[in-house]
């Protein structure tokens, strides 16, 4: 199968990484060669609040009653539908596709239950999602493959990551969350176990660093090419994104995009939220950015001292949480740093 890979930009991110900024940046929305998508993907979101409303994205998947598994399998098929439908539309205008998401709202949920309670802990097939026949006639899943997308339809895809100091994102993403548990009047303890444990998954990177190994087999960049920023799949740092605009230029170019439409500056704007959940709380993700008029360069991670950083969790937080928070930063490190030796870098040493 030839399709035109070039031509489709997936954009994996994670909460609280600056990607709404880098989209702002790249100009995505202004993009006259860029097919048009409402907060430019999050196409698997509707997975995130459907198992939040049926209770189950803290229990091993072997507990999941059939009904659930069943509205699970069908909510996946739905929102993969939609991408599927949004490509060809691309195809159709012959135009770029460029789709952000969170890398562990596609995560496979048996590899969900294998992070959270051990990798003998699941015996059951591995999910996939099905897909049209030009993709091929035998999807299949590959060893670290650990979405619910099969290796015929990712290999179509020119993959981004964005990573962030965990410093940064952790505690950033703890705040919003805890924010938007007040707006809804829901109980946002960590002490109970089914706020707990999904934190503990979206308070790591094994997700973006198992899926950027897996694209890094699949596309070569392994042996001496394995650090070559240049080279796919991307690795972009938020840190290059705020403090490196020529990382931004660089990365349009690779991506095709049109220069004259990057944007470093922007005047006051309003988040469109659609007046639904996720847009409600995309609202409060986005809190920064529509206030803003640029860049703000405070938002780096310049001389972090996790040590320094862990004081203050533990008197904003409690001391538990911050101890908590502290865990999650410091196992997340080894991962930043191997994604960070891999990044993209104005120019290749």
């Amino acid at each position: 199968m030839t399709l035109d890979q070039p031509r489709r930009f997936y954009f994996l991110s994670h909460p609280r990484s600056a990607s709404n900024l880098l989209v702002r940046l790249l100009g995505i929305e202004q993009q006259p060669n860029v097919a048009q998508r409402w907060m430019n993907g999050y196409f698997f979101h509707d997975v995130v609040l459907l198992t939040e409303k049926l209770g189950i994205q803290h229990k091993h998947i072997r507990d999941w009653a059939e009904d659930e598994r069943t509205q699970t399998r069908q909510c996946f098929q739905e929102c993969f539908d939609k991408v599927e439908a949004h490509l060809c539309q691309a195809e159709k205008e012959g135009k770029i596709t460029f789709i952000k998401e969170h890398s562990y709202v596609i995560l496979d949920p048996v590899y969900q239950s294998k992070f959270h309670f051990g990798a003998d802990s699941v015996s059951e097939p591995e999910w996939v999602v099905n897909i049209p026949e030009r993709y091929g006639t035998n999807p299949t899943k590959s060893e670290g493959n650990i979405t619910v997308l099969p290796d015929q339809f990712l290999d179509t895809w020119k993959p981004i990551f964005l990573i962030r100091h965990p410093a940064l994102m952790f505690p950033s993403f703890y705040r919003a969350l805890g924010d938007i548990s007040k707006l809804e009047g829901t109980d946002f303890s960590a002490d109970k176990e089914e706020v707990r444990r999904p934190l503990d998954l979206r308070m790591s990177l094994y997700c973006p660093r198992t899926l950027y190994d897996w694209y890094a087999k699949r596309l070569g960049k392994t042996g001496d090419s394995a650090n070559q920023g240049d080279a796919w799949p991307i690795v972009v740092d938020a840190d290059d994104v705020i403090n490196s605009p020529e990382i931004v230029v660089k990365l349009g170019d690779m991506m095709g995009l049109d220069r004259d439409r990057l944007q470093f500056t922007w005047g006051e704007t309003k988040v469109e939220t659609h007046g639904d959940l996720f847009g409600k709380r995309a609202e409060r993700m986005l809190d920064t950015l529509p206030s803003s008029n640029g860049i703000i360069k405070e938002k780096a991670a310049v001389n972090l001292d996790i040590d320094v950083e862990a004081k203050k969790w533990r008197e904003e937080f409690g001391e538990r949480m911050g101890q908590t928070m502290e865990g999650w930063v410091r196992a997340a490190m080894p991962d930043y740093e191997y994604l960070k030796e891999r990044k993209l870098k104005a120019t290749q040493s």
